[in-house]
């Protein structure tokens, strides 16, 4: 009898711990806005995360704020009038301002209206955050990547779906040479990684604000494509 008090005791102090942690999931700490122009501004929220026995600690979101928002509703990590552009770890912060100089780098004005995310994949709106032009090295052919070893989980002997491991970490694309036409709506830019099987890096390009790509491997000489190189392209909304 006892023994079994003993175990209802600790069900019971489990249980109101899951509880408490879960109310106190996503508590707003901070914010500092980063980008303050006068379309659209960009800001950094600094959130408390208890997922019980899997996260504890600082989390971070970057929103952008503008007209082209304005009807976006609000989430426990989005505020109403304002899209998410990305989050992720924050522990150990002491505010969001400290994030804030971390991850700045990662978002390139360009004009009033015209932003560039940098990230695993290169994100581009013309249109003070309305909209994306997205290029993710995902979906290059499979002749220009090098494929890291998986986990037996991921396809094709598992079911899931884990292309983002050839690109995490060190292995994030660099990016580098950037122009952008903001009234032609051109992009372009070199990509560099471990992951490519050019070496040298490949040279991408969007004519039409993001929506297809052309990729190109490059030489040894910096920002001279290979020629007769099939070009690749993608389609984001």
């Amino acid at each position: 009898m006892a023994r079994r008090k003993a175990t209802g005791l600790r069900v019971a102090l489990a249980a109101l711990v899951l509880g408490a942690s879960a109310c106190q999931d996503g508590r707003r700490l901070d914010e500092t806005v980063f980008h303050d122009g006068p379309i659209f501004r960009l800001k950094l929220v600094r959130y408390d995360r208890h997922l019980f026995l899997h996260y504890q600690g600082e989390e971070f979101s970057v929103l952008c704020g503008s007209e082209a928002t304005a009807d976006r509703e609000a989430s426990t990590f989005q505020d109403a009038g304002w899209r998410r552009l990305a989050g992720g770890g924050a522990l150990g912060s002491a505010s969001a301002k400290e994030v804030t100089t971390r991850e700045r780098g990662s978002y390139v004005v360009i004009d009033d209206t015209t932003l560039v995310v940098l990230g695993t994949t290169v994100r581009v709106s013309f249109d003070a955050c309305g909209s994306f032009g997205v290029w993710d090295p995902t979906t290059l052919p499979p002749a220009m990547i090098d494929p890291v070893p998986k986990p037996r989980h991921c396809r094709p002997q598992g079911t899931a779906d884990c292309r983002y491991y050839d690109f995490q970490d060190d292995r994030r694309p660099r990016v580098e040479a950037l122009a952008v036409d903001a009234a032609s709506g051109r992009i372009s830019f070199e990509a560099h990684s471990a992951s490519f099987t050019h070496a040298a890096g490949l040279h991408l390009q969007s004519w039409d604000r993001g929506r297809t790509w052309e990729v190109h491997p490059l030489t040894t000489t910096r920002a001279t494509p290979e020629p007769a190189t099939p070009s690749h392209e993608e389609t984001r909304d």
